[in-house]
């Protein structure tokens, strides 16, 4: 008999101490992975699973050990929309003390249920070389490497300010036409479906081996998604570059900062259209929001 139990956790109305255990569980793995992050507070944490997106349908399961702590949890989450109906996306941790046990296995046992039962026929996951032992399950398991990605920080006391500079007067040079610009926070009404639609310039991204279609956001997908911003007090800022002769967006960078998370910025996305390439603006709105950032 193994010596903890599964059971399903409720992830948008799991209880206070199930929310309060879980939690636990995230910070003991977000500290073997980013150790030079800071702690997420219990009470943003439970704003964020409370406010998902509803187009966002999750199955999710812990490891309950005796003791009432969670040695493991697993979380299956299936995007209601358009596009990519035969994939899902899992996320699978075990605390280093409980694996090689059998608890990840378990886990993901219940994970394939959901896919399972509604037909779909590819799972999407990732882990990292910071933490050996996620490869060596995925490669147990038979899963198959999609795509190799690099995850990089800047200290921005490290920043080469005048390198910054130089990039910013010169930007002009190389992108005469186009004028830079920023929405803060909710985008409005006016402007929400011009920047849902620049959006889809990610969808250019390298996908390497990844079964995956483009992702076609909607205007209500993303009111979902800045509701949830809001709940959680993060701020959004979304740099811009706008061609002055048609007035078309051909460009954006947008971060994220966490007032519980003060000392980390988030960067988002950014893209340009292809039409627009070789001029520097992808430099340029890169090069404008950190300059922001740091004046302000």
């Amino acid at each position: 008999m193994q010596p903890w139990t599964i059971k399903p956790l409720d992830w948008r109305g799991a209880s206070e101490s199930e929310y309060a255990a879980l939690h636990r569980f995230m910070e003991s793995m977000r500290e073997e992975q980013w150790p030079e992050d800071a702690p997420l507070p219990l009470e943003d944490a439970i704003r964020g699973w409370r406010t998902t997106p509803s187009f966002l349908e999750i199955e999710s399961f812990a490891a309950w050990l005796p003791d009432g702590t969670i040695g493991g949890h697993g979380r299956v989450t299936f995007r209601r929309a358009a596009d990519n109906q035969h994939l899902v996306e899992i996320e699978l941790g075990v605390l280093p003390r409980q694996r090689r046990q059998g608890m990840g296995h378990a886990l993901l046992a219940r994970l394939v249920e959901m896919p399972t039962r509604d037909g779909r026929r590819l799972m999407l996951a990732w882990t990292t070389d910071r933490i050996p032992a996620g490869e060596a399950f995925m490669r147990r398991i038979g899963a198959t490497r999609g795509m190799v990605e690099k995850v990089s920080q800047l200290a921005l006391p490290d920043l080469n300010r005048e390198l910054l500079d130089t990039w910013l007067r010169r930007a002009p040079e190389r992108a005469g036409g186009f004028e830079l610009g920023f929405w803060d926070g909710v985008y409005s009404d006016a402007d929400v479906g011009a920047v849902v639609e620049l959006l889809h310039v990610m969808n250019d991204a390298p996908r390497q081996g990844l079964e995956i279609e483009d992702e076609q956001t909607t205007v209500p997908q993303m009111r979902e998604w800045e509701r949830t911003l809001t709940e959680r007090g993060i701020e959004r800022w979304t740099a811009y570059m706008r061609e002055v002769a048609t007035g078309k967006l051909a460009g954006y960078t947008d971060t994220f900062w966490s007032p519980h998370q003060p000392t980390l910025l988030r960067q988002g996305g950014t893209g340009v259209w292809p039409q627009y390439r070789n001029k520097g603006i992808g430099r340029w709105v890169k090069a404008a929001m950190i300059e922001r950032v740091l004046r302000e």
